[in-house]
């Protein structure tokens, strides 16, 4: 008891802001943390500006990110590994703007997955068909991940098809303003 008082005979602080410091006691000794601390779990937003097409026919292919929208408590490393900078769990959701080249085949399979440490996480692949050619398909693939601090998550995508790529289209302003379609969007969400 820091002033003498329990916790219920403290009052209420209505409003708290991130640059605010608190007193914890824990086995007797005393700590400070910042309310930023608790405020901020971590979460991350990232975009693609780059068309990145497959490495090879059946090749693994590391997705890459070029833009940090936001991010807390995680880092980008080498534009493809989300380091979690504290333990939990999280959500990492991942769209995919997808197309191929070429006609033949008709049909292109791709699959997606993820690797933590480098390597590929069991019952993670999802499967995606693509019809024909410029026939852009958005899948949406949510992860949820248990990490430590320091470990990183990577997304894979391969395909039979050489010509498979992820597509990236800049903004417009004629006929009319439209925003660039980024061709891969990362967000991650704290679950615990």
């Amino acid at each position: 008891m820091l002033t003498g008082k329990t916790i219920s005979e403290l009052p209420l602080l209505s409003v708290l802001n991130p640059n605010m410091v608190a007193p914890v006691e824990l086995s007797g000794v005393t700590y400070h943390i910042n309310y930023s601390q608790i405020l901020s779990k971590p979460n991350g937003s990232y975009t693609s500006t780059i068309t990145q097409t497959v490495s090879g026919s059946n090749t693994p292919t590391i997705v890459l990110i070029d833009t940090v929208e936001s991010q807390v408590g995680f880092n980008l490393v080498d534009n493809s590994k989300f380091t979690a900078l504290q333990d939990g769990t999280y959500l990492f959701g991942v769209s995919y703007q997808m197309d191929k080249n070429t006609l033949s085949p008709a049909n292109a399979t791709v699959y997606f997955w993820i690797r933590i440490d480098g390597v590929d996480v069991d019952r993670s692949a999802g499967e995606l068909v693509l019809l024909n050619n410029n026939n852009e398909q958005l899948p949406f693939i949510p992860y949820s991940c248990v990490l430590t601090a320091g470990q990183y998550v990577e997304f894979v995508f391969a395909s039979a098809d050489d010509t498979v790529f992820i597509k990236y289209v800049p903004p417009v302003t004629s006929p009319y303003n439209r925003p660039a379609t980024p061709g891969v969007i990362v967000t991650i969400n704290t679950i615990s």
